[in-house]
């Protein structure tokens, strides 16, 4: 119920944040938001909750980074150089290996 509450939640607010709003961005929550509801209701959170709000998310930390360091490049940018290596290797890993296994 909660990662489909945070997905209704993203869909709502997306299109009051203009960096955010685009169609890639709307479907993408859209679509995750329908993944959710039908996992809850299927009863098949039990099993892949792990995945789905846990694993995947780890991906996202480096995101933040270089989040970060576009508004802040003084202060983020050696991590900056960092993060974005990492994130193509946790991306790959929990989302192109784990999720297919």
């Amino acid at each position: 119920a909660i990662s489909f509450t945070f997905q209704l939640w993203s869909v709502v607010t997306t299109p009051f944040i203009p960096e955010f709003y685009s169609s890639i961005m709307m479907g993408h929550h859209i679509l995750a938001t329908i993944t959710s509801y039908l996992a809850l209701q299927y009863q098949t959170y039990h099993y892949y909750i792990m995945v789905f709000l846990a694993l995947s998310e780890v991906s996202s930390l480096p995101l933040v980074i270089m989040g970060m360091a576009k508004y802040y490049p003084s202060h983020f940018g050696f991590m900056k150089a960092v993060a974005e290596p990492l994130f193509v290797v946790l991306f790959v890993y929990y989302r192109v290996i784990v999720w297919n296994r």
